[in-house]
């Protein structure tokens, strides 16, 4: 990664939340039209080559995102297998939906200690049912950041 700005590069993990489903949708889709054909030998390579077409447009979006937004930089005309671009879109949609739910899961903690300090505010709370909120919601920060740093080492390798 370059020295891309935190905004810019927190808005293109977002962005790359957002995608993610979309090749999801992809492999549920053209994995229920081409299985079929993928499990006769006759068949495959050319069901193959068509799922492998499409993982690659997809990759070529996704290297679009990373070049826009972490500076990525990638050849003009990127060659690679079509099991590499079909595994590498794999992991992109699973660690791409895994930071959208450890995000999500972050913002509802944020929503939850908002609700703590407007509780602890109005008096509602005593202080061992406040300190015990406040442990758990330290201990699933904590649970929610190392998730984060998790999947920054699982980024998939270029398409």
């Amino acid at each position: 990664m370059t020295g891309r700005r935190p905004p810019l590069r927190a808005a293109g993990v977002l962005i790359g939340c957002a995608t993610a489903p979309l090749g999801l949708g992809y492999f549920l889709l053209a994995g229920t039209v081409l299985g079929p054909l993928l499990l006769w030998r006759r068949t495959r390579p050319d069901a193959l080559r068509a799922l492998a077409g499409g993982a690659r447009r997809l990759s070529a979006l996704e290297r679009a995102r990373r070049s826009a937004f972490f500076g990525d930089a990638f050849p003009e005309r990127y060659t690679a297998s079509d099991r590499k671009v079909l595994r590498f879109l794999a992991v992109r949609c699973s660690t791409g939906l895994l930071s959208a739910a450890v995000l999500g899961l972050l913002g509802f903690g944020a929503v939850l200690a908002g609700l703590l300090v407007a509780g602890a505010a109005r008096g509602s709370l005593d202080l061992p049912e406040f300190l015990i909120q406040v442990a758990l919601g330290g201990v699933l920060l904590f649970l929610g950041v190392q998730g984060l740093l998790s999947l920054l080492s699982l980024r998939p390798d270029r398409p």
